[in-house]
């Protein structure tokens, strides 16, 4: 890949590309065809953002919860990336990450139910009061890592390495990294390999 052109028209002139989301949304602006592949599962995903009046005990930006006795997969505690905005205010802002087969019926019970989860998993105290929550459901969008979406993945970044030599997969691309934070400290680590 040599050029770039925008939606504007301008063009820019490409030495090195780094790609961080998934290969398949590479094929149709290089213009190469599309393998066969199999169809990809996808779960839903809602957010759900709260804002509690106490801080969270936790001291970390966000939590991952693996436990399938919890609904939130990903817990991120903004006070914890703005402490003093938190703390000045007495509202303190949390994102919940629901990821689903299927469509979540939210309810008043449900978000207090899911506070409920914040205090048991000792993320916020047993005091903790709900003081806002909103509801935003995104459908579809997260894929079930099955074996064959391993390989589909395989395939088509193999596909795009034979296409590019000036391209480097990072994050989704390469199927390591799903999260920002991630694929950040992935490329800074990789590219520090590339040249050195």
């Amino acid at each position: 890949v040599n050029r770039l052109e925008i939606s504007d028209g301008k063009e820019f002139l490409v030495y090195e590309i780094y790609w961080t989301v998934p290969c398949i949304h590479f094929f149709k602006p290089a213009k190469l065809k599309m393998p066969s592949l199999p169809k990809i599962q996808l779960q839903k995903t809602t957010l759900v953002h709260l804002v509690l009046d106490q801080k969270p005990l936790s001291k970390s930006h966000f939590v991952f919860c693996y436990d399938p006795l919890y609904t939130p997969f990903r817990i991120t505690l903004y006070s914890n990336l703005q402490p003093d905005v938190g703390t000045q205010e007495g509202r303190h802002r949390v994102t919940l990450e629901i990821i689903s087969s299927q469509d979540y019926s939210f309810t008043e019970e449900t978000v207090a139910s899911l506070v409920d989860e914040l205090k048991s998993m000792s993320i916020f105290p047993q005091t903790t009061q709900l003081l806002y929550s909103k509801i935003m459901p995104l459908g579809s969008g997260f894929p079930v890592l099955t074996p064959e979406y391993i390989e589909s993945g395989e395939l088509l970044k193999n596909k795009v390495l034979e296409a590019a030599s000036n391209i480097s997969l990072f994050g989704k691309a390469n199927l390591k990294s799903w999260f920002m934070s991630d694929v950040l400290k992935e490329i800074y680590h990789g590219t520090n390999e590339i040249h050195s």
